[in-house]
């Protein structure tokens, strides 16, 4: 007999030890040191010249420190691209989640394509027709989300031109007649609605925004989002630059947006724009900026965007050259090494250039996309919002977005896992980290010095309570996004079909492009949890170091447990060794791309040689004595309550002849088994356990199990 109960484990995300504030590595024993509160460690320059270029990436990888400005300087002047790149993979390789590159299941919503201002490249904004609306309605905001939820995205991303009240006198008028006295204001609202009627999580970019704004959209958003793009105030400046008479691009105006967002604990993602008209000096001091900005606020920027500038048409610089992949490539991996292993460094895939044009971005599924390879190989860990099928990139209109299936194939061959993520990047969502804390790296079972430390982050800390609620309900137990249907692997011909059609004109019109793309297509999941795992597809690239360890850790735990006859641990093992045991499990558990592969290897090898090639089955039947039930789990559709006539059928209680006759059918159609499953019933005693087992048994000449 079974009862139908709640048991739930809570699995712990076991990271290496890292500061709560900063993500970086604190110093438990290892020979690693914390970096100091309020920034990077100093370093002279004197010092700077006599360590190598391995010590310097070695103390950037471990979390003990940032690189200066003259150490790297140093390292981009004696180094070629290629050693460039493997430096900056292994800081990527040292940070928490190194088999994984995420992605944002996205839709794109842009509110408002006025703006006050008008930068040389942009096409997103426009000037306002007299004819049309300027601002989406809350209407035509929602549609889009609940478009975007049934697909199974996660994030809204809000969109919008600057401020665009400051100039038009329309927008101001239009934005009364609907009762708000600012373009934040209404976003703020269209936020809160797209909370409250599909559940999806707004991410907000608003441009240059007051204390007050960040606040209000803070209470409607899982994070926001500006770019620096550009550190050079020449750029606003001088005449025919990139962003000329565009005040809202002055550097300091951005980084104070920047730096406000990081005394209210704000998830926020920011960036750079490469090849605008700035010098390779001005593109590290910018990213140089956002970190002083970042590691000031317990490090609040998420995620660093290096985006290439692309020439469109009906723009001043539509003549302007486009930068290299190498030149892309050089600055991402210059990200790297400034921000360390933590920090998430993104590139937008549908942007990405290849060496030869051979292939434009996002339109063929056969290109080899050596782009994407040569960024993964130089730091990249996230790609950003991904929104095939549902919305197009509003900013760049002219990439679309590549399918899943593609980015998933490429991704895996490099040996990472493509795994959706929430708006908000995991460490700011997990709420409780439990890490084992040792005195030595190595598999030795004395550890005196080991413990457990547990640390409440998170939710609490980052989110705002009116949305945290909404964050929790998508997030997994490592503060990535569940399992949904938007994952890599789906059929994707309906965007190449919608987007054929959108450039035809026969879908959409020019005013309302919110509206161009039709419902997706069904979807195919492939992997696990949403995750494409690399080997599935002709590689089997090297699993890491720690892995490998963890493996080695419980074979030999298990091998000395079958020899001294032991099947389980006894209260009085559960010491130093049982829990670096868990903590080894742990990091099986977090594996991604090839990590994924070895442990499914050791698990096969593993089986055969403790049960050999046989796989066994038993002929069952359930039998559901009732369905009344005095728990209430959330996830259960079985279980009722007197009074829930309405769910599914009423609650039922078998009679006990009726057990004895599903028994007797079962033994006459060949079960040997049958097992009794039923709610926790509120009347029932031991008596009535037994009686049901007496019913079942005389159905039938079956031992019962």
């Amino acid at each position: 007999m079974a009862s139908l109960s709640c048991v739930s484990a809570s699995l712990h995300r076991v990271t290496t030890p890292r500061d709560r504030r900063t993500g970086r590595r604190v110093n438990h024993g290892r020979g690693i040191s914390a970096a100091p509160r309020g920034g990077a460690h100093t370093t002279e320059d004197g010092d700077a010249s006599t360590s190598t270029t391995s010590d310097l990436v070695g103390a950037v990888a471990s979390g003990s420190r940032d690189l200066t400005r003259s150490e790297l300087d140093r390292l981009t002047s004696t180094l070629d691209l290629g050693s460039l790149c493997d430096a900056a993979a292994s800081v990527r390789a040292a940070g928490p989640d190194p088999g994984i590159v995420t992605f944002s299941p996205k839709v794109f919503v842009p509110l408002t394509f006025a703006c006050r201002d008008r930068c040389g490249y942009c096409t997103f904004a426009k000037d306002p027709d007299a004819s049309d609306k300027i601002y989406m309605s809350v209407t035509q905001v929602i549609e889009v989300a609940e478009r975007g939820r049934i697909a199974g995205a996660t994030e809204c991303l809000f969109t919008l031109g600057d401020r665009p009240e400051a100039k038009y006198p329309a927008a101001k008028q239009e934005l009364r007649s609907m009762g708000f006295e600012s373009t934040v204001d209404y976003l703020a609202h269209c936020a809160q609605m797209v909370l409250d009627k599909t559940g999806l999580l707004p991410h907000c970019n608003a441009g240059v925004l007051t204390r007050d704004e960040l606040v209000k959209l803070r209470r409607v958003s899982a994070s926001q989002g500006l770019m620096l793009e550009s550190a050079s105030d020449r750029l606003v400046d001088t005449a025919d630059a990139a962003h000329h008479r565009c005040e809202s691009k002055r550097p300091s105006a951005r980084i104070r947006t920047l730096d406000l967002a990081g005394e209210l604990r704000i998830p926020f993602t920011s960036g750079i724009l490469v090849g605008i008209g700035e010098t390779r000096a001005e593109r590290l001091d910018a990213l140089f900026a956002i970190r002083d900005v970042d590691r000031k606020h317990e490090g609040h920027v998420q995620e660093i965007i290096v985006q290439n500038f692309r020439a469109k048409e009906g723009t001043r610089m539509a003549a302007w050259p486009e930068p290299s992949l190498d030149e892309l490539i050089w600055t991402t991996a210059c990200a790297r090494l400034i921000f360390g292993p933590v920090t998430h460094i993104q590139v937008p895939p549908n942007l990405t250039p290849e060496p030869d044009d051979s292939y434009p971005a996002g339109t063929s599924a056969t290109a080899d996309r050596e782009g994407w390879r040569r960024l993964l190989r130089c730091g990249v860990s996230d790609w950003g919002g991904v929104s095939p099928g549902v919305t197009p990139d509003h900013v760049s209109p002219e990439a679309p977005w590549p399918h899943l299936s593609e980015l998933a194939r490429v991704t895996a061959e490099e040996g990472y896992a493509l795994v959706p993520r929430l708006a908000a990047q995991a460490r700011y969502v997990v709420q409780t980290r439990s890490t084992l804390v040792a005195s030595d790296s190595s598999n030795s079972s004395n550890s005196s010095n080991s413990s457990w430390t547990h640390e409440t982050d998170g939710c609490e800390r980052w989110i705002d309570p009116n949305v945290a609620p909404h964050v929790r309900v998508l997030a997994d137990s490592e503060g990535l996004s569940r399992a949904s249907a938007w994952c890599p692997g789906r059929e994707e011909s309906a965007v190449d079909e919608a987007a054929e059609a959108l450039e035809a004109g026969k879908i959409g019109n020019k005013n309302k492009p919110w509206l161009a793309l039709r419902s997706p297509r069904p979807v195919d999941i492939v992997g696990v949890d949403g995750a494409v795992f690399g080997g599935r597809v002709g590689v089997n690239p090297e699993p890491s170091s720690r892995v490998k360890a963890a493996i080695e850790r419980l074979k030999r735990r298990g091998e000395r447990l079958l020899l001294e006859g032991k099947c389980s641990y006894d209260i009085d093992d559960f010491d130093v060794e049982t829990r670096s045991d868990e903590a080894a499990v742990a990091t099986l558990l977090r594996a991604r791309g090839a990590d994924f592969d070895a442990v499914c290897t050791a698990a096969d090898i593993a089986r055969r040689e403790q049960c050999g090639d046989v796989v066994s089955y038993v002929v069952n039947r359930n039998i559901n004595y009732t369905n009344v039930c005095t728990l209430s789990c959330a996830f259960c559709a079985f279980s009722k309550g007197p009074a829930a006539e309405s769910l599914r059928g009423k609650p039922y209680l078998l009679a006990m002849d009726e057990i004895s006759r599903r028994t007797a059918e079962a033994w006459a159609r060949g079960a040997t088994e049958v097992c009794m499953q039923g709610g926790i019933h509120p009347d029932f005693t031991g008596a009535d356990y037994l009686e049901i087992l007496k019913a079942a048994k005389a159905g039938a000449e079956v031992r019962l199990f």
